[in-house]
This record gives structure tokens, C-alpha cells and sequence, in this order.
């Protein structure tokens, strides 16, 4: 094995643990008693986080020309777009 893959060997296994810690620290907020929406904005936000990892290091993502970033920020925004167009409807079933 070189050396090269032994750092990212363990590049890899540092998001692999950062992503079950995450993966804990979500269940723990959706145990600790919090309100549903607090909890679920919350583990949203803890969503896209892991989401980011996944992306950067195990999709290679940050190996990529800008031209992906594009692409990728269009999801984004459609995702973004389509959030606060179901929000009416979330606020009149409160």
C-alpha cells in the first residue's frame, strides 16, 4: 500500500465516523422531547450536512470542474424553490 492511500484511507474513514456521529446526533434530537418542527428542521439541516460529506469526499466531488458546481447548485435551488412553495399549505394544517 503507499502512503498516499493510507492518508486517504484514512480521509475516509474520519467522514465515515463524522457520518455516524451525525447519524447519532440526529436520533438524539429526535429523542430528546423537542417540538416536530424544531426536530424536523433539524434533522433536515443534519441531512444536508451528511449529504455534503457524501458528496465531497465519496462522489469525488471535489476533484470535479466548476461546470458540476453548476449543475449541482441548479438542484439546489429547484429543491429550495419547491420547499417554500409547499410551505402555505404546511402553515394552514398548523
Amino acid at each position: 500500500m503507499k502512503t498516499e492511500d493510507l492518508g486517504e484511507d484514512r480521509l475516509y474513514l474520519g467522514v465515515y465516523l463524522a457520518l455516524l456521529a451525525l447519524t447519532a446526533v440526529t436520533v438524539a434530537s429526535a429523542l430528546a422531547g423537542v417540538g416536530p418542527v424544531l426536530a424536523v428542521t433539524f434533522a433536515v439541516g443534519v441531512a444536508a450536512m451528511k449529504a455534503s460529506l457524501i458528496g465531497w469526499y465519496f462522489m469525488h466531488l471535489s476533484h470535479e470542474r466548476a461546470l458540476i458546481y453548476g449543475v449541482a447548485a441548479a438542484g439546489v435551488i429547484a429543491v429550495i424553490i419547491l420547499a417554500v412553495g409547499i410551505l402555505p399549505d404546511i402553515a394552514l394544517k398548523l
